[in-house]
């Protein structure tokens, strides 16, 4: 008896003890989360700002969602599944029925570009053009060796191709000797690895990768920033974010970041020229 007597005295201590050092739980701050698809060719500059952005911002993190392109960013905010989508062009009639607001943070350069192989650094509009109209077929004839030419493209509807069709770069169907590729980063492998090649691609994607491929100046005009800003640079394309109405407050933080004094110079590191919101 004696015993249970004292189990009973030690549970009621402990339950005192228990009941003295109860108090509030501190909890850690919820992470706030912001969710990212769309164009393949913005995604990688898009992932280094929201590096910097996260750094800042410690309680706001960004997700990425599978590589896509344009459209599936923009279907992808349309359906409340990105709260930002990554832009390569601009929204199509269709597109911009959904009441989407675009935000255009920069402009790229579509350049041309050869394997490092070839001792090209100039070429005309008509001879590019010859090129891929399957015209001329021997870079001997652009006054380079005596070597067949490897047409690298891009597939129909790919935001690149679509730029050089919009501005009537390309008047007619390319050769279908061409050796069509889907992403970006299969361009700028095969342009590296592919001798006697020639494909189009971004600047900022060569810059960004320091990917060893000769860029092409066009009609004598290089695809430097200062060109571009001036518009002299001729294959200029957009590079924005498109959001819903309601966009999330930390969406909107971001948004603001990118166009900031900070990611206005992120951009420039990596040869954009970036546009004012």
């Amino acid at each position: 008896m004696r015993l249970k007597y004292l189990y009973t005295i030690m549970i009621i201590l402990l339950l005192g003890c228990d009941a003295q050092n109860t108090g509030p739980v501190e909890q850690a701050p919820l992470k706030e989360s912001i969710i990212i698809g769309g164009s393949q060719s913005v995604t990688p500059i898009l992932k280094t700002l929201a590096g910097e952005f996260e750094a800042d911002n410690p309680l706001i993190s960004i997700d990425f969602g599978p590589q896509g392109h344009t459209g599936s960013g923009i279907k992808g905010v349309q359906k409340n599944i990105y709260d930002l989508g990554a832009l390569s062009r601009e929204l199509n009639p269709k597109e911009k029925a959904h009441g989407l607001t675009e935000f255009w943070f920069a402009r790229d350069a579509l350049i041309f570009a050869v394997n490092s192989g070839l001792e090209m650094n100039d070429l005309s509009t008509h001879d590019i053009r010859s090129i891929y109209y399957g015209e001329i077929t021997s870079w001997k004839d652009m006054g380079g060796p005596d070597m067949g030419i490897n047409i690298l493209d891009r597939y129909e509807g790919a935001s690149p191709r679509v730029l050089l069709y919009k501005t009537a770069f390309f008047e007619r169907d390319i050769t279908d000797r061409a050796i069509i590729l889907q992403s970006p980063n299969d361009m700028n492998v095969a342009l590296l690895n592919t001798p006697f090649s020639i494909g189009y691609t971004s600047l900022a994607s060569i810059l960004k990768t320091d990917i060893d491929v000769r860029i092409i100046a066009l009609d004598g005009i290089r695809p430097s920033p200062e060109n571009i800003a001036a518009g002299k640079y001729p294959l200029a394309r957009p590079q924005g974010l498109v959001a819903r109405a309601d966009l999330s407050n930390p969406a909107k933080k971001f948004v603001d970041f990118v166009f900031s004094k900070k990611g206005h110079s992120i951009l420039k590191h990596y040869g954009y020229v970036p546009t004012e919101k």
